[in-house]
């Protein structure tokens, strides 16, 4: 008997709908990114104390409202303060990382692109001009 053929699952190119709540974590986490540093520290300050669950959920919705000046729909209530205090934690770390990062320097010499194993190995063999130049003759 011949093996079957798997049949491979092509994309129509379709969207499938999104659910409510996954809209709602999207559209949380753009509104955050669009915060300055004052209103962002403010909203972790009110999500460090979780005993109050509601209350610090309708806290961050009012706050963030008037300093996004948005109105929404509801859906942002669907999502629970964990997860809120979450996200504006990780939007602060990565705005703080974007400030205080100083860009990576590529090598000069090297490009990382595609190099063969020979002539990584043969790299130590050969100098630039500008390292013959810097030389100092034998006296």
């Amino acid at each position: 008997m011949a093996p079957r053929k798997r049949r491979i699952l092509m994309s129509n190119g379709s969207k499938v709908p999104r659910d409510p709540l996954t809209d709602a974590r999207i559209r949380f986490v753009r509104m955050i990114t669009c915060l300055e540093q004052d209103p962002l520290q403010r909203l972790i300050t009110i999500t460090n104390d979780l005993s109050k669950n509601k209350a610090a959920q309708k806290e961050v919705l009012d706050m963030l409202m008037k300093s996004t000046e948005e109105k929404h729909n509801g859906d942002l209530s669907l999502l629970s303060i964990e997860y809120m205090s979450d996200a504006i934690r990780c939007v602060a770390c990565n705005k703080e990382k974007q400030q205080s990062s100083t860009p990576v320097r590529m090598p000069k010499r090297h490009s990382t692109a595609n190099t063969s194993m020979q002539a990584v190995r043969n790299t130590h063999r050969y100098e630039t001009r500008s390292q013959v130049k810097q030389k100092k003759p034998f006296p």
